[in-house]
């Protein structure tokens, strides 16, 4: 992915617990939706990413709601 930029894209990202490894990957790719495990990681991603002044924003999804679009 990261070899062929012009070529792919990354639409949506899932991490369970990982938030730094997630933030720095929302960073390189700016998909538009992302999931965590849980609320609260779903809460602490958002805050981490406007601290950062990431735009555009992802929607944010957690649990198994977040498993599905």
């Amino acid at each position: 992915m990261e070899a062929l930029p012009e070529r792919f894209g990354v639409v949506a990202l899932a991490a369970g617990a990982n938030l730094e490894e997630l933030i720095g990957q929302i960073e390189r790719h700016r998909p538009e939706v992302v999931s965590v495990g849980d609320a609260q990681r779903a809460d602490e991603l958002s805050r981490r990413l406007r601290e950062k002044g990431i735009a555009p924003f992802p929607e944010i999804h957690h649990g198994l709601k977040g498993c599905w679009r």
